[in-house]
């Protein structure tokens, strides 16, 4: 009983972590676009008043998708790194005698 409360705290945890973590690089890009567009003081305007602003909860279903999503984008950059990479380092085989056997005994 006691590992299952535990595993809810430390997932109840995680999710409050990915959530601020989510917002704050949400928040962050909302920032750079305005300061890019010559409103910074519009920028740092908003960036206090979304501190002052409740956080937004992620349902269970929403955190899982969002996760599974992150895991397929990371899937899919090993994926074509490893593409790229074994398109340039080709395997060498050797067709002929250079593979005899060197060692003679005495």
């Amino acid at each position: 009983m006691n590992e299952e409360k535990f595993e809810k705290e430390t997932v109840a945890e995680e999710v409050t972590q990915t959530e601020e973590v989510l917002e704050q690089e949400a928040l962050d890009e909302s920032i750079d676009s305005k300061a890019e567009s010559g409103g910074e003081e519009k920028a740092a305007a908003e960036e206090k008043s979304a501190e002052k602003e409740p956080e937004k909860k992620l349902s269970k279903k929403e955190y899982l998708i969002k996760e599974l999503i992150e895991w397929v984008k990371v899937a899919a950059i090993t994926l074509v790194a490893a593409l790229v990479i074994t398109s340039f380092v080709r395997p060498t085989l050797v067709i002929g005698d250079s593979m005899t056997n060197t060692f003679q005994p005495y």
